[in-house]
This record gives C-alpha cells, sequence and structure tokens, in this order.
C-alpha cells in the first residue's frame, strides 16, 4: 500500500505509519486468505515493523473525508483494496476505488489524483536482482517518493552495485528498504508465495518478473530421459 505524501492526512511519516498499522491489522481481521501473511518488512523475513495488535484496530487514526483508492486488475488487488476501502467506510470516511488496467497504473499518471494506491512486487526467483531493481527505480512505490529519499536510493544502489560481496549486497538492500518502510514511503500489507507446477518432461522453467514466464527458454526432454531420472 502506498499513501499520497501531497494529502495534509499523509504527510508525515508517523501519520503514514499510522494508518498503515491500523489497516495492516484491518485487513487481517477482514480478509486474509491462507495463502496470505500479514507483512512486517519487504520481504517475509524482514521485521521491519511491529506485529498486528488487537488496539490497532480499535482506534483507527484521523483520515480525509474522502479516499480515493487506486489499483490495477489483479484479483489479489480487488481483494486487499476492497477490505481498505471497507475499513476506511467503518471510520467514517468515503471511499471509492478506480481499477486501471496493468500497463495504464504502470505509468503512474493516476498519482496526483489518488490518495491511496494498492499495488504488488513480484519478484523473480532471482530474488537479489528484483530487489536491486525495485529499489532502483522499478518498484512502483517511486511514484510517491519524496526528493530527498529518492536521492538517498541512488547514492544507495551505487553503493550496492559497487559491492563484491553477495552477504554485504544483501545488508545493503535490507536496510534500504527498512528507511523506505519506516519512512512510510511503502507500507506492506501482505506477502504471498507464489508455486509454479509443470510436467516433468518441460525444461527451461523459471519465474520472471511479475509473475510471468520466457516461453522462448522451455524445452521438451525425451520421456526415456524422464524415466531414468524418476
Amino acid at each position: 500500500m502506498l499513501l499520497n505524501p501531497a494529502r495534509l492526512a499523509f504527510a508525515t511519516a508517523p501519520a503514514r505509519l499510522a494508518i498503515g498499522r491500523w489497516l495492516r491489522a484491518e485487513v487481517a481481521r477482514r480478509a486474509m486468505p491462507a495463502q496470505w501473511s500479514v507483512a512486517r518488512g519487504w520481504l517475509p523475513g524482514f521485521q521491519h515493523l511491529p506485529a498486528p495488535r488487537a488496539r490497532d484496530v480499535a482506534a483507527p487514526p484521523r483520515l480525509p473525508a474522502t479516499v480515493h483508492i487506486v489499483t490495477y486488475e489483479l484479483d489479489q488487488h480487488l481483494v486487499l483494496a476492497g477490505a481498505i476501502a471497507d475499513a476506511v467506510r467503518s471510520a467514517g470516511s468515503h471511499a471509492n476505488i478506480r481499477v486501471l488496467p496493468a500497463p495504464v497504473f504502470a505509468r503512474w499518471e493516476w498519482r496526483h489524483d489518488a490518495d491511496l494506491a494498492v499495488t504488488g512486487e513480484v519478484l523473480s526467483d532471482d530474488l537479489a536482482f528484483g530487489q536491486f531493481s525495485a529499489l532502483s527505480g522499478e518498484g512502483q512505490f517511486h511514484a510517491w517518493l519524496k526528493p530527498a529519499l529518492r536521492r538517498w536510493l541512488a547514492t544507495r544502489c551505487g553503493q550496492i552495485a559497487a559491492e563484491p560481496s553477495a552477504s554485504r549486497r544483501a545488508t545493503l538492500m535490507e536496510d534500504a528498504f527498512a528507511r523506505v518502510t519506516d519512512e512510510g514511503a511503502v507500507l506492506p500489507m501482505r506477502h504471498l508465495i507464489q508455486r509454479l507446477t509443470h510436467a516433468p518432461r518441460l525444461g527451461g522453467v523459471s519465474l520472471a518478473r511479475c509473475g510471468w514466464m520466457d516461453f522462448r527458454t522451455l524445452w521438451i526432454r525425451p520421456a526415456d530421459e524422464v524415466a531414468v531420472s524418476n
């Protein structure tokens, strides 16, 4: 979830974090399918946010009279956006949802009119590269980044790219996501693990960005080779 920092109610990091904390608990109570888990950071292993508490649901923060929510055509996002809209209405504000085609959403032309965005970042099998890509500019949270944080991220990405140690790169990237989260520039809501099943004879299978697959890399194993391997 992203909040537009140009709005008075979302102008400060403490305000954005308070709203994120409340909505995270509300979503966990209202619409948490079995395959979802409550997010406390960019990746499931990150613990950059506190766990939801009962009192987070009981005390909604101050919200604008109307909250304009934007998302794109993906069932998971529609469920999440609907739960957020229901929570906003329960707090006494109006909420409306605008659903865009994914390519239109990716152009960020909505960013001046929306108050809240429900989006997602799907990482490929190459987890390190996916994280770096998001930090360096491909992540949807860049739509509302403040200039100071944008400059800091650019510097940090330069350090990551120049670092020869994989473990040190991982530490630098987690620190960067911690700062982005601490400033409420991105408010993680839920994690979903994608799994891929395929026939044993199919080779060259890998998951790319956005859950896509490059079908040009696929090939068929001979039947006798599959029989031997089994």
